[in-house]
């Protein structure tokens, strides 16, 4: 390979002029090569531009929508920094995106673009493409099996000048450290977050929140004013009038979207300027070739998955289906207020631990009126201090998570032999809720019915809590972060799911512990005519499983 001179940093071309000069794309309409040009997408200049001046360390998050020009000005500035700047590592959700990017937007890049063909080096495979100066584009998937960091060795081992995680929302939250970390010897640092978002405070949209938030104004014509470019400017069609149409809510004529870029009536400006992370968000009404009338067709759906695919894919916006998580107002019907507070012992009970930092614990026990009373929410920092709390709650069945603790959890086991049973979560929506596995003590437990299960009791009131449950520290934000959403597979049937915010959770799943538990839970001797469980079988090797989706099955 013949040795390409790269210039110097002073002479090196701004970002934009650099991808106007150097860049070429097939035009599909044409089967032309012509070179990049954002006439297309006039509204990209100035987020161009922005990103080019990022300092060392710089960030960028862009809460978009679908096909808005985001990848490619992500795919633009890893052929930027890798001419002369450093090596890209270009992380994708987990499955097989990895080849599809690398032959769909990758590779067509490279061969239309001279100057880029000639950066290239010797080593061309999906995974890793080598350029010029020892650099490196480096293409992965974000899998993290079993959520275990040390298993995602395509994650590690790969230094990198500049991070870009397309599709945020879909990669896993375990693998963003992990990414992250590439960057952790460069002296540029930069990181570029792009998706479309999902559900608030989730992915993308929790990142967003913590930059500049860079959003689009347009000017009315007739009185002049700036407006914020959002929904709530657009009307639908009227008796005299059956489109829907941009109205100033000043002047209340109505403010026309062709040219608004070409014309400077349109512009981006900063919600929080002083801010160091650049973030933009980016709807498709920036697009004058997005019809109006398309998106209000859209707009008045009524199925959740289609007014979800609204607010997500067109208008770059986070949306959460009514119903979707636990609320305030909904644990709080679960107080009875003739239980102030928890008691400081009991005698037959059932306990849930989830294994983090810390041990995060959840204890109820079964009353006469069917409920389910919870006597004691917490956590502790020592397997001892679950020693003491099993003692003082006469804990007759535990369930406590199996990972990532893999040897104290088995000798907390051992120390109370025929109580203890560890859980593994699996996700498999054709598998029954939880799996009982007598021989080795464990219990596995489909995440999304556990969870969709324990956050049930609460909606129909089956939990108890006392009236100062709210005196329990993290217990409502554990509680009301996680949400189910619909998801909808290749062979077009709808799954539901939670997906993994990255946010604490933890008494949430200690609570899912709990439940399984409850279902194995003895009937209390000291309790006449309670005959609601069947103790597990003190011999055999054979699995236990419950019948159908509920824990309330007998084993």
């Amino acid at each position: 390979m013949r040795l390409r001179k790269i210039p110097s940093p002073e002479k090196r071309l701004p970002f934009l002029g650099w991808i106007c000069e150097h860049r070429y794309i097939r035009n599909k309409k044409t089967g032309r090569t012509d070179r990049f040009s954002l006439q297309d997408y006039p509204w990209l200049e100035d987020i161009y531009k922005r990103i080019g001046e990022l300092p060392p360390g710089g960030r960028v998050v862009l809460r978009k929508a679908a096909q808005i020009g985001a990848t490619e000005l992500a795919l633009n500035l890893s052929f930027y920094v890798l001419d002369g700047m450093g090596s890209v590592f270009y992380a994708l959700p987990p499955g097989p995106t990895q080849g599809n990017f690398a032959h769909a937007r990758v590779d067509p890049a490279i061969g239309a673009s001279p100057h880029i063909a000639e950066m290239a080096g010797h080593i061309d495979n999906v995974g890793l493409k080598t350029f010029t100066g020892g650099f490196n584009l480096y293409i992965r998937g974000t899998n993290v099996p079993k959520g275990d960091p040390s298993r995602a060795a395509q994650l590690s081992e790969a230094p990198a000048d500049l991070a870009i995680l397309d599709e945020f929302d879909r990669i896993p939250p375990a693998a963003v450290p992990l990414v992250r970390d590439r960057l952790g010897d460069s002296r540029l640092r930069w990181e570029v977050s792009l998706s479309t978002p999902t559900y608030p405070d989730f992915g993308i949209d929790s990142q967003y929140h913590h930059t500049t938030q860079h959003e689009p104004q347009i000017q009315c014509e007739a009185c002049e004013e700036w407006h914020w470019l959002d929904w709530r400017l657009v009307r639908g069609p009227v008796e005299d009038d059956p489109h829907a149409r941009v109205v100033c809510p000043s002047c209340g004529g109505v403010i026309e979207r062709a040219g608004m870029w070409l014309n400077d009536r349109a512009r981006w400006v900063a919600r929080y300027p002083g801010r160091d992370v650049l973030g933009f968000w980016i709807p498709k009404l920036v697009s004058e070739r997005v019809s109006l009338d398309t998106l209000w067709a859209r707009s008045q759906a009524r199925r959740d998955i289609d007014i979800q695919a609204f607010w997500n894919s067109d208008m770059g916006l986070p949306y959460e289906p009514q119903g979707a998580r636990l609320t305030r107002e909904l644990i709080a019907a679960c107080a009875n207020p003739m239980y102030p507070d928890f008691p400081q012992r009991a005698t037959w009970t059932a306990m849930g631990v989830d294994v983090g930092l810390e041990l995060h614990y959840w204890i109820k026990e079964r009353r006469p009126d069917g409920r389910e009373r919870s006597v004691d929410i917490g956590s502790v920092l020592d397997w001892e201090d679950l020693d003491t709390l099993m003692i003082r709650y006469g804990v007759q069945r535990c369930v406590v998570d199996d990972a990532p603790e893999l040897r104290e959890d088995k000798k907390f086991q051992a120390r109370f032999r025929g109580k203890v049973w560890l859980a593994q979560y699996v996700d498999n929506p054709d598998t029954e809720m939880a799996r009982w596995q007598k021989g080795r003590g464990i219990v596995k437990i489909e995440r999304t019915k556990g969870l969709d299960e324990a956050s049930s009791r609460i909606l129909l009131g089956v939990d108890e809590l006392p009236a100062t449950w709210e005196n329990v520290p993290d217990l409502l934000d554990h509680l009301t972060v996680n949400i189910k959403a619909r998801r909808v597979k290749d062979d077009g049937t709808v799954v539901y799911h939670f997906p993994q915010t990255g946010r604490p959770d933890h008494l949430h799943h200690a609570k899912v512990y709990c439940d399984v538990a409850m279902a194995i839970l003895p009937p209390d001797p000291g309790r006449r005519g309670e005959d609601d469980g069947e103790e597990v079988p003190a011999t055999g090797a054979a699995q236990y499983r419950q019948p159908g989706a509920s824990m309330r099955g007998l084993l």
